[in-house]
């Protein structure tokens, strides 16, 4: 399973998720805040923060090093990879996802496309 930070105080989680715009930095998706603490598997579009450089590759545990991703890049990318193109680029070539997430804010038509996903549970 991928680096899920699940050490991380909780606080600092919400400043990762608020600074990224609760945005997927390898996917592009819409992420929420789902307590885990309720048991159960996590949906895929559960909000997960990511060591861009996973710890046991020597990555460091400051917010430089941490982004957004929903659960279920996170849990593809594993800690096989010490870069944020190395994952992007995985994610992009497994999940046939092209997109340019570096321009920011996105349109009112992708967030609404978006907020429909995440309602529907996909």
């Amino acid at each position: 399973m991928g680096d899920l930070a699940r050490g991380l105080p909780r606080v600092l989680k919400l400043k990762i998720w608020m600074r990224d715009g609760f945005i997927c930095q390898y996917c592009g998706r819409l992420v929420k805040d789902i307590n885990s603490e309720e048991g159960g598997p996590l949906p895929s579009y559960a909000a997960t923060v990511d060591h861009v450089v996973p710890r046991s590759r020597g990555g460091l545990e400051t917010p430089d090093n941490m982004v957004t991703a929903c659960f279920r890049c996170n849990n593809l990318l594993e800690d096989r990879f010490s870069s944020f193109e190395e994952k992007r680029g995985f994610i992009q070539d497994n999940l046939g996802v092209i997109l340019n997430i570096d321009k920011r804010p996105y349109s009112k038509i992708i967030r609404h496309i978006n907020r429909k996903i995440l309602h529907e549970g996909r």
